[in-house]
């Protein structure tokens, strides 16, 4: 089952720039972490295995439906490995800024690559999406302990 959207708004949810390009909206933490496990097909309970243990399911849940006001480092950590995105993503959207401003995530070599990569129109993203799967699998063989 993949995230479902939820209308829910908290005032003091941490906001930062929609990363479609094509609005200026602001987009939440939860709404960042919803839409990006939805364009990888990812479900709580995937993003929080995926995480290594550093977060729950409910973790990711809380998150999404914003019944989290403060968000520890450990749980941005585990919410970047769960998603498969970079933490300097992750935690420039928790600063409320858009990653491409944020000069931390320009220095990071996997920031650029993510850039690039969003400019990709969905439908041909297909092929990118199948190597960083398979990355992703490679990656987590070679770190396991």
């Amino acid at each position: 089952m993949l995230i479902k959207h939820s209308t829910a708004l908290n005032a003091s949810t941490v906001k930062c720039a929609k990363q479609s390009g094509v609005s200026n909206e602001q987009e939440t933490l939860g709404d960042f972490v919803r839409r990006v496990a939805n364009e990888k097909g990812l479900s709580q309970r995937e993003v929080a295995r995926r995480s290594g243990g550093l977060i729950s399911h409910v973790t990711v849940g809380d998150i999404i439906n914003k019944n989290r006001g403060d968000v520890k480092t450990e749980t941005l950590r585990g919410l970047a490995k769960g998603l498969g995105v970079t933490e300097e993503e992750v935690f420039a959207v928790a600063r409320g800024k858009k990653p491409e401003d944020d000069p931390d995530f320009l220095k990071s070599r996997l920031g650029l690559l993510s850039l690039k990569f969003d400019k990709i129109p969905i439908d041909k993203r297909v092929n990118v999406e199948a190597l960083i799967e398979l990355l992703d699998r490679e990656v987590e063989r070679l770190t396991k302990k």
